[in-house]
């Protein structure tokens, strides 16, 4: 293969859907850059590589790729300006995801988020990124102090091509708005997601799962089906939501126990692959509300609850020994009440 045959590939493969073929081929230009020793080709396909992992929930690989790219751009940036802002939305998609994998400890966090905010000022771009997601990492540690002073900074910070799109960031505050029950305000901006006065390709895909136990708090259960049965029809084939089909899971829990079945069987296995802790989290805690709700109408539970509640006691201990509190162990009780303190329709 010639260099020109490596870029005309290259690009095509930029400008196609993200899926386990188009990966799969570009390990194999990969693997002729590699071969080749053709460093800036290598750069080129590592960051299509960490941009397909990322979409496919294969946050470790992208992690590999980012920081190769990270330090490759480092010492060639003269010769790389075209990538700046490729770089820090790679950087930001890093940001997102390390946070979820617990045995990264909170000083490599927090010298990450430096590393980001250095890059940003560089650069001349504004710091409205790292405000939000700072925000959001002091929201997974269940630090809502700081969450609340980066909430302030990032929704006042200037916007440029780095900021997250209008219907993403209204999505981000929507769900804060939420876990801090300013619930009124939370509904305003999903009836304006809803609506589609802003939209991208993740959004509302993404809204539907946050409104279904919102709703069925506020006694709207009929609202909460319809946007059950919408918003699971966008997410069931992304390998990288399973936190959102633990929120559908969750659901079928609190309503109709029986109708979980199938969610469970299409999600298990990438929770069980063990690519995302946080998301594992979710759906074994999902799961184990569904087996209790399961058992509790006398139906099968096709697990050990016992071997089950074990696996999240000992993620939720990773995420609490890393964070210095019990707030997963404490969310995790805060789940396993509903089915006790009536949040279904079948209470």
């Amino acid at each position: 293969m010639t260099i020109d045959e490596f870029w005309e590939k290259y690009e095509t493969l930029a400008h196609t859907e993200h899926s386990y073929e188009k990966y799969n081929l570009l390990i194999d230009l990969f693997s002729w850059t590699m071969e080749n020793e053709q460093p800036y080709e290598e750069f080129a396909v590592r960051f299509e590589l960490l941009n397909c992992a990322n979409f496919l929930g294969e946050f470790e690989i992208l992690f590999d790729h980012f920081f190769w790219c990270l330090e490759f751009f480092q010492n060639n940036e003269e010769h790389l300006q075209e990538w700046t802002s490729s770089i820090l939305w790679g950087f930001k998609w890093t940001l997102e995801r390390i946070v979820l994998f617990p045995h990264v400890d909170k000083e490599a966090i927090d010298e990450l988020f430096s590393d980001f905010q250095e890059l940003l000022t560089k650069h001349q771009f504004s710091s409205r990124p790292f405000y939000q997601f700072r925000h959001k990492a002091s929201l997974l540690e269940g630090d809502f102090q700081s969450a609340e002073e980066y909430y302030g900074l990032w929704v006042n910070a200037s916007r440029d091509e780095l900021a997250d799109c209008a219907a993403c960031e209204l999505q981000a505050e929507m769900e804060y708005l939420f876990q801090i029950n300013r619930t009124d305000e939370a509904l305003h901006i999903a009836e304006r997601l809803l609506n589609r006065e802003v939209t991208c390709g993740e959004i509302p895909h993404l809204t539907y799962s946050k409104l279904l136990l919102p709703y069925l708090r506020l006694g709207k259960t009929a609202e909460a089906q319809y946007f059950q049965s919408e918003g699971y029809f966008m997410i069931y084939q992304k390998p990288n939501l399973l936190v959102e089909a633990s929120e559908h899971l969750l659901f079928f829990a609190l309503t109709n126990p029986k109708g979980g079945k199938k969610i469970f069987e299409r999600h298990i296995d990438s929770a069980d692959a063990d690519k995302n802790p946080y998301g594992m989290f979710s759906f074994y805690l999902a799961s184990l509300v569904w087996g209790k709700a399961l058992k509790k109408n006398g139906l099968r539970v096709p697990f050990s609850l016992q071997e089950m509640e074990s696996a999240v006691l000992a993620i939720a201990d990773d995420f609490d020994v890393r964070n210095g509190n019990q707030y997963f162990y404490e969310k995790m009780g805060e789940v396993l009440d509903l089915l006790e303190t009536g949040a279904g329709a079948n209470q």
